[in-house]
């Protein structure tokens, strides 16, 4: 991304989704919780969450992308996770605000139209196994090094399910 008003609302929505999954053990329940208790406190939803976690709304008050980026931050284990600091964040976020509103004002597309404009979710395939929640190979004592995922043992049933689920894709993370 070329950090462009044009696309400022992308580039904080993957960034934003990015850290969400970097941070992937910590529930909506729990950040709507914790921001009731930051050090300025902050009335938030899971719909709100949802939302923008999901790219449909940009949050309006700075104070929750702090927040956000500060306490999902503490929580970021995937390996390929690249934090970014604060004033990153803030600059995003206005530019993505200014775009938003600029998209309202001549009847343009929503902000997050770019993200779903091919498909929803994103392929399994593109998806971090771990972070989907799939338990990691199983290491016995001397025998080496074992790959992160177990090996995958085809059945007559995977062929049918290939065939009926082409075109699918995963369109989120955890049921909160």
């Amino acid at each position: 991304m070329t950090g462009s008003s044009a696309s400022a609302a992308e580039e904080f929505f993957v960034a934003l989704k990015e850290l969400r999954q970097a941070a992937s053990t910590v529930s909506y329940g729990t950040l709507v919780r914790e921001a009731a208790r930051y050090e300025t406190p902050i009335q938030i939803s899971r719909q709100r969450l949802s939302d923008w976690f999901g790219g449909r709304a940009v949050p309006a008050d700075p104070d929750v992308v702090r927040f956000l980026v500060d306490y999902l931050g503490r929580f970021a284990s995937n390996v390929g996770y690249r934090p970014r600091p604060p004033p990153w964040w803030l600059r995003r976020h206005q530019m993505a605000l200014r775009q938003r509103q600029a998209n309202r004002e001549v009847g343009g597309p929503p902000a997050a139209a770019a993200l779903q404009a091919d498909r929803l979710g994103r392929p399994v395939g593109d998806c971090d196994p771990l972070v989907l929640e799939v338990h990691p190979a199983v290491q016995a004592p001397g025998s080496g090094t074992v790959a992160v995922l177990p090996t995958y043992v085809s059945r007559a049933t995977t062929q049918r399910c290939d065939k009926s689920s082409t075109g699918c894709s995963m369109t989120g993370g955890r049921s909160w």
